[in-house]
């Protein structure tokens, strides 16, 4: 292939396109700006909560770009040379990315521990590969696995959507242009009509899934495509910067207030969910860039083309490679304030991106011998990656249980101090217990019940938070083993409390309102659609001693899980919730809240990196809560039960073991395994059976 289309060139409507592309040093120091923001919210700047939206800038101007990359082919050709288009994407993109992911693993690999280590592989592996982002949609769905804003190379997502976009951009406009010559002189207006549908779909699609799944609204290549086509829609558009030129002093005054606007849509003055924050920058990126295209020598104009800024937004690829790293591998270490990590992010980010950019990028970038080979750089390209992805990171992120194991006295061997220590077991496959059939089945459909087990028997609804979720294998076996109906109805961080959110730090901006949503759903349109007989209701320790939690209530305020005044509230919401699921003849049972490790330790880890059982080991509260209390205080026996497991998986309380009978307990903190979760079956039964909740079989 010889990389382009061939057409008439002189049928073509060649008014319709823009003047060839030049270099844009406000563009630059624009995307300075943009890089900064994202660096300020990754390092938990209160002030810019919203900075993510530095990601939606820099899709707004790729697409921009890019689209008139390709349409100066097409104005100088008629055709898009596609060899020239993606062994320079390659040339741009792919070396640095190499070097940052390899460097950021073997430093990874050397600091981190190896459970941590095993559960990054695949978020390397799909960097690689670039589809980051589908890797991580489908983790955010999975409690069980790390939590993905632990893991190195996370903001590997916005390059896997980039590429994906550089991948099939310069085919879909070729194939849309071909096609649309039928139209002749409006052959340009079929092709922009194309491209704003697309643009449409893809907003509408973002903000639907917004409220159903906004890890994959936020997450997803079709979600995000509306960003990256608002610029291609610009790019096309040469009348819209031929109005706006008419008007140079008003784009001169608009300048300042967009590129204001823009830095607000980024703090928390601002209060909108990700999805519609974006959709406020991607406007407000298209105002700022057709105002900078437009404006000439205005203020905003200066700055931004200042060489400073220029230089800051030519290695912007750079610090946005390094300073994710940057900041999991400091927080490996050390416990900065957020304003002392940024500013230390940006220092070793910016310096290792300007490095990268000297030593590495510029030269391969430059290479007329690269360039006279572009067949070959792209086959080298796509072979690079393969590689990296399934061969390097892998040998260097391998990490040898066994081999750590080596060194550990026999089961029973006595220790210098004299005591007996059970040494991890040197076969232990962390990896195999990450794994649970049930999470992800149920994943968006907060609308209707989720049917787990299909019985004859009874019907029973799991509902709550993700500590609901992780007691899914428990009872989807009580289900089969007593011909239930088993269904769930979850969503993490929200309680099955009404009006109830938990607040974490690291929360999605979006959780109050889907929570909200989610609850609403479970009691107007779960609860009634599939009339359970049994109601099973858990939820995370709000107020355990172990992990105090910060909960936002019906009116918003967001209250810390210590102060007294939460109790009287948790009692109304509780009491409210458990009198609309009431119905004759229905049971229900509240799970009370299961042991937690004490602050950030966790057993899981732990036993990837310890020698010894007893280094996991971690003290528990003993004493039941207020709220367990007053679950207890509550519960008749009739219609409503309060069941109390903490024995089963502590049965030493307060000292609890990292693993019980053989098999691991915790995967985190917090959360049971799936396969404890499951052998805790026939002890929750024999409970069950016992209150009169479920018949003796």
């Amino acid at each position: 292939m010889d990389g382009g289309v061939a057409t008439d060139s002189a049928a073509r409507p060649t008014a319709a396109l823009p003047p060839p592309s030049h270099y844009r040093p406000q563009l630059d120091g624009l995307r300075a700006v943009a890089v900064y923001l994202v660096v300020a919210y990754h390092a938990g700047v209160r002030t810019f909560s919203g900075g993510f939206i530095g990601v939606d800038v820099f899709f707004v101007l790729s697409g921009y770009l890019v689209t008139l990359l390709l349409l100066r082919d097409l104005r100088a050709t008629d055709r898009i040379d596609f060899r020239r288009f993606y062994s320079r994407r390659i040339r741009r993109l792919l070396p640095a990315a190499f070097v940052a992911l390899v460097v950021t693993a073997a430093v990874y690999t050397a600091i981190a521990a190896p459970a941590d280590v095993s559960s990054a592989l695949g978020g390397f592996r799909s960097a690689f590969l670039y589809v980051a982002n589908w890797h991580f949609i489908r983790q955010s769905n999975d409690y069980f696995a790390a939590n993905v804003n632990t893991n190195p190379v996370v903001h590997f997502w916005s390059l896997a959507v980039e590429e994906q976009f550089y991948l099939c951009w310069p085919i879909l406009l070729s194939a849309v242009y071909v096609l649309a010559r039928r139209a002749g002189d409006r052959q340009w207006d079929v092709v922009r009509l194309v491209i704003a549908a697309g643009f449409t779909a893809s907003l509408l699609g973002a903000l639907h899934l917004s409220t159903v799944n906004v890890s994959r609204a936020y997450y997803g290549t079709d979600t995000r495509a509306y960003e990256l086509l608002a610029g291609a829609l610009l790019a096309i558009t040469p009348s819209v910067l031929d109005a706006a030129r008419r008007r140079k002093r008003s784009a001169q005054a608009l300048a300042p207030l967009n590129l204001a606007l823009l830095i607000v849509i980024g703090t928390r003055v601002v209060h909108l969910g990700e999805i519609q924050r974006g959709v406020a920058a991607t406007i407000a990126t298209c105002g700022l860039i057709i105002a900078l295209e437009v404006s000439g020598a205005g203020v905003v104009n200066r700055v931004l083309s200042a060489p400073s800024a220029t230089y800051l937004g030519r290695v912007s690829y750079g610090t946005y490679l390094w300073h994710w790293p940057v900041i999991v591998i400091a927080t490996q270490r050390f416990h900065p304030n957020s304003v002392s990590l940024f500013a230390l992010t940006c220092l070793i980010g910016t310096a290792l991106a300007t490095l990268s950019f000297e030593v590495l990028e510029q030269r391969v970038r430059m290479s007329d011998a690269l360039d006279r080979h572009r067949t070959a750089v792209i086959a080298i390209g796509l072979a690079t990656s393969l590689v990296g992805g399934l061969v390097v990171v892998p040998a260097i992120l391998h990490h040898d249980r066994s081999a750590a194991a080596t060194s550990a006295p026999a089961p029973g061997g006595a220790t210098a101090a004299g005591e007996t220590r059970t040494p991890v077991p040197a076969d232990l496959d962390l990896d195999a217990i990450r794994t649970d059939p049930y999470v992800g089945k149920c994943i968006g459909k907060a609308a209707g019940p989720c049917v787990v087990v299909s019985g004859r028997g009874p019907r029973v609804l799991l509902m709550g938070d993700s500590h609901a979720e992780m007691l899914i294998p428990a009872f989807a076996a009580i289900a089969r083993t007593y011909s239930l109906t088993l269904a769930v109805a979850f969503s993490p961080n929200c309680p099955w409390q009404q009006g109830l959110v938990e607040a974490p730090a690291a929360a999605s901006i979006s959780l109050p309102r889907v929570c909200r949503g989610r609850q609403d759903a479970w009691y107007r349109h779960v609860v009634p659609e599939f009339d359970p007989s049994i109601v099973v209701l858990a939820h995370h320790a709000f107020d355990d001693p172990n992990a105090p939690s910060n909960v936002r209530l019906p009116d918003g305020t967001v209250v810390s899980s210590n102060r007294k005044a939460l109790e009287s509230t948790l009692r109304t919401l509780t009491s409210r919730s458990i009198d609309e699921l009431r119905k004759p003849g229905r049971k229900i049972l509240v799970i009370e809240p299961l042991p937690v490790a004490p602050g950030t330790f966790d057993p899981f880890t732990c036993l990837s990196k310890e020698r010894f059982l007893d280094a996991c080991r971690y003290v528990a509260t003993a004493r039941p809560t207020k709220l367990e209390r007053y679950y207890r205080s509550i519960a008749n026996g009739t219609d409503l039960y309060a069941l109390d497991l903490d024995r089963l998986v502590c049965p030493y309380l307060p000292i609890c073991d990292p693993i019980v009978h053989g098999v691991v307990v915790k995967i985190d903190p917090q959360h049971i395994t799936a396969p404890y979760s499951q052998q805790l079956a026939k002890p929750i039964a024999a409970l069950l059976v016992a209150d009169g909740i479920l018949p003796r079989s």
